[in-house]
């Protein structure tokens, strides 16, 4: 199903650029474009018809040479008005008022950050022009509350000043040269040289996780040398337990694409986690690359075409990861019980294991982006003051990360955006044995009541905020759009979308889908009528979850709210039942062609990458966007070229996240708890 997806919406983009010369942006949306043109108000910027002389005459007023940023603003000023190489080079440099494209969204009026802070070269000389000072680029933007959004409403201007001028003389100069007519402050620029103060009040955080990284490293390192020397010792290999946290033996693990063949095992389990999350990274790269891009309201209008959904509904996806995630808790919880009687200490592992499993990597990587990521780019777009990370994240709510509460306390500003799945899973882990429990004790009527009672009490959460907030929709165009326009009103993502209230129809499916597999056993038949049915009840599913809300996207009111609550009530059930059916039948070994194309050895590894792969990846396309120095122009190739290599490289970076951070933690929990 993921495969089919992904290929189609690869075949289906170069339809779409065909396509487009004939299409408009869709009637709902015009309102929206319209306040856009309207929050940019050309009309309104003072500096859109000034001549260079003008300019120049405005600084020269400004200038009174009494420090040194002042007295090389006049140097630079002399030498454009001797047309000297290095002043126009800096002149050049600015990001031009009214660029191309403007109307389709262009917002970015970047101008040459590189021309900006390198030198300029001269080819017939084969030598660098030299210039009497250093210079830094700086963007200014018009509306700093809402830069970053997919639709803008602040335009980024690119500046370029010498080292010496602080953010105020710069902010000062500005404001004279538009005749004082916007009142600005130092929240509308942002220079590439504030970022050497801002990393210095970070020193302390940043040392402490170099530390840190460093010690995993040297333990790493310290324990392949051993490994290469007792290599061919297997009774000494056996005894010197730190040559477990050998590189050597991580990577063996990592590729080793031998399967047991047991009835314990659910090999489908690995093709499934891995489309899925194929499916997931290729939408994640598609949306965040839209904040950096000169022509959005293009693709707002690409939401016309059907083919688009595949995108907008990808957000369900999620919801199959919560169902594995049921599936596989009921089948190992009821598996470790026959092993063990059900006890005190049994709970006690139960839920201390998991947090073990799954807290170091994550909080190592969220530290990692909070303290490193500033250091790990440059350019007009790339955040080197803070990171990926909002500083209320860094001084206020990182801590939310260790208790996993993330999404209950200001979700919209936790750390890590990939983070509130995490939260969520863990929360229906903690209520699970409110299910689990009374199945293994023998009470099952009352496990799968319990667990209808989930469901509903998701679909009930959901209806109800849905009418309490009259202005949430699951539209992700709609969404968005509000967040640029309203960036203070509740949004469906904050209220709805990371509440586990609303999330865990899917989990609770899965428990159950776990336990209909025990019940029933993995040589189960199913009658050939049934499956029939239930295949074609499945593919329904999917496709009525995914293509629904076209009408919302397509008509000029879009769908009447009625059928909004509905669909959102009732999708996430939907796709996790039919997401249970392919698992029930892929377990009773009756999925045939589906069953094999899933249980490929060829997933092994890349499953065994997920976990490392999904922490890291948003961080991998931010870096990837945001080192640009100049916007994307999207179309349809640009869309998949930038997918291909952020899936690559993500997948890349969890090889070294494994090795150095999850393997080993995941070994001394070995070791703590003798398992």
């Amino acid at each position: 199903m993921f495969t089919g997806i992904i290929l189609l919406l690869i075949f289906s983009f170069q339809h779409i650029d065909c396509q487009l010369r004939d299409q408009t942006i869709p009637s709902n949306f015009e309102k929206t474009i319209r306040q856009q043109y309207e929050l940019l108000n050309l009309n309104s910027l003072p500096y859109i018809n000034s001549r260079l002389e003008e300019l120049l005459a405005n600084i020269l007023l400004f200038n009174n040479k009494n420090t040194t940023c002042e007295q090389d603003i006049e140097l630079v000023i002399q030498g454009v008005l001797n047309q000297q190489l290095w002043a126009l080079k800096i002149l050049d440099s600015w990001g031009k008022p009214l660029p191309s494209g403007l109307l389709k969204g262009n917002v970015f009026w970047a101008g040459n950050y590189d021309e900006c802070i390198q030198p300029l070269y001269q080819y017939d000389s084969q030598s660098y022009v030299k210039q009497p000072f250093e210079t830094q680029y700086c963007k200014l933007l018009t509306n700093p509350s809402n830069a970053g959004a997919f639709v803008s409403s602040s335009i980024v201007i690119g500046l370029c000043f010498p080292s010496s001028c602080h953010s105020q003389s710069i902010v000062s100069l500005v404001q004279s040269m538009l005749n004082n007519s916007i009142n600005l402050t130092n929240d509308y620029l942002h220079c590439s040289n504030d970022h050497l103060n801002e990393r210095n009040n970070r020193l302390i955080g940043t040392i402490i996780i170099c530390v840190i990284l460093s010690i995993l490293i040297i333990l790493v390192l310290i324990a392949t040398i051993i490994d290469l020397i007792i290599m061919n010792n297997e009774p000494l290999s056996k005894k010197i337990w730190i040559a477990e946290f050998s590189a050597l033996r991580t990577l063996q693990y990592i590729f080793n694409m031998e399967q047991k063949k047991s009835e314990n095992s659910f090999h489908f389990i690995n093709g499934i986690r891995v489309l899925a999350l194929f499916y997931i990274i290729f939408c994640h790269s598609f949306l965040f690359g839209m904040n950096y891009t000169v022509n959005n309201l293009d693709v707002i209008s690409w939401s016309h075409y059907f083919i688009f959904q595949l995108i907008t509904s990808a957000v369900l996806n999620v919801d199959t990861f919560f169902v594995l995630s049921g599936f596989l808790t009921a089948i190992l919880f009821v598996r470790q019980v026959k092993k063990e009687k059900l006890s005190r200490r049994f709970m006690f592992l139960y839920y201390i294991h998991r947090y073990i499993r799954l807290t170091p990597t994550f909080i190592i990587i969220m530290f990692m982006s909070i303290y490193l990521t500033p250091y790990l780019g440059y350019g007009p777009a790339y955040p080197s003051q803070q990171g990926f990370e909002s500083e209320e994240c860094r001084n206020y709510y990182w801590w939310t990360a260790f208790f996993y509460i993330g999404n209950l306390i200001k979700p919209q500003n936790m750390c890590l955006n990939v983070s509130w799945y995490l939260f969520n899973d863990m929360q229906f882990h903690w209520v699970a044995p409110l299910v689990l429990i009374p199945f293994v004790l023998g009470r099952k009527q009352l496990a799968y009541i319990v667990g209808i009672i989930y469901i509903f009490i998701s679909m009930a959460s959901i209806f109800g905020l849905l009418l309490y907030y009259p202005h949430l929709n699951p539209n992700n165009v709609r969404n968005a759009i509000q967040q640029s326009t309203q960036p203070t009103e509740p949004t469906y993502f904050n209220v709805i979308y990371v509440a586990p209230w609303c999330r865990i129809s899917a989990y609770a499916i899965g428990l159950l889908t776990g336990f209909l597999v025990i019940n029933k056993g993995r040589t189960y038949s199913i009658n050939s009528k049934i499956k029939l049915i239930g295949n074609l009840l499945t593919i329904s599913s999917f496709l009525v979850c995914m293509f629904s809300m076209y009408g919302d996207y397509n008509s000029v009111n879009g769908l009447n709210r009625a059928s909004i609550i509905a669909y959102d009530m009732l999708s996430r059930p939907a796709w996790s039942l039919a997401v249970g059916w392919i698992i029930f039948l892929c377990s009773v070994t009756e999925n045939g062609i589906v069953n094999k194309i899933l249980s490929w050895p060829i997933w092994i590894p890349l499953t065994r990458l997920n976990y490392a792969t999904y922490l890291i990846h948003l961080t991998i396309i931010y870096i990837i966007i945001y080192n640009q120095t100049m916007p994307f122009y999207y179309q349809p190739l640009t869309v998949i070229n930038n997918y291909v290599s952020q899936l690559f490289l993500s997948y890349a970076a969890a090889i070294p996240i494994l090795i150095f951070l999850e393997r080993p933690f995941f070994i001394i929990e070995k070791k703590l708890f003798k398992r």
